[in-house]
């Protein structure tokens, strides 16, 4: 039914059992009938536009394929699932499309760019880069903060945020308040525990003198 299929779907592309955390994942089914040719499964995916996205993906690092055949009447149907994981990003260049688009919203209302929080981006991007290490993202940023306002000898602020890429990361208020503001940004992503999933986190570390903290 099409319910159990999209059951069933849903769970192939959960990716329990990949083994990293998932970043992305697509799915493609084809039916042949006639000759049994895993070559001709792989055309009739690929006519779909989803089976296309999915097989051809080139951030694609696992691939999961399960088959069923029958003899009599001779067919073969065939799932390929494939996962992009996480741990292969340029994680700095993330990080400067981030801080593109916190200067694009802070020019649109009516704010300079920020600057560079001197001190703060070597001990920000480590916390960053541990957080794999099943770290919860208010703890890291938590333990980064005392020690980025004792290397500028000034108080911070930081607000982490999370979500899939860094073009759907909210952009909260604080971020647009404040002029001249000066900020580091620290791109990493961390496992929630019980999820296959990965999660894209941006740690923010901000000037407070800036906003009259």
């Amino acid at each position: 039914s099409p319910a159990a299929a999209d059951l069933a779907a849903l769970g192939l592309v959960a990716g329990w059992g990949v083994g990293g955390a998932v970043r992305s994942a697509g799915l493609a089914t084809g039916l042949v009938t006639g000759a049994l040719d895993a070559g001709r499964f792989v055309d009739a995916a690929l006519e779909r536009p989803s089976g296309r996205a999915s097989l051809l993906d080139p951030d694609a690092r696992v691939l999961a394929v399960g088959t069923l055949t029958s003899k009599s009447p001779p067919a073969l149907a065939g799932v390929a699932v494939t996962y992009a994981l996480y741990g292969e990003e340029d994680f700095g260049e993330e990080g400067a499309r981030f801080l593109a688009r916190i200067a694009a919203a802070r020019r649109a209302a009516g704010r300079s760019a920020p600057g560079e929080l001197r001190g703060a981006q070597p001990i920000l991007a480590q916390a960053a880069a541990d957080l794999p290490e099943s770290r919860d993202p208010a703890d890291a940023l938590g333990d980064a903060l005392p020690r980025i306002g004792a290397a500028r000898g000034g108080p911070v602020r930081g607000v982490w945020l999370e979500g899939t890429s860094v073009d759907d990361l909210p952009i909260p208020d604080e971020l647009l308040q404040g002029d001249p503001l000066r900020m580091a940004v620290a791109i990493g992503y961390y496992q929630p525990a019980g999820s296959p999933w990965g999660r894209l986190v941006a740690l923010v570390v901000l000037d407070a003198e800036a906003m009259g903290i």
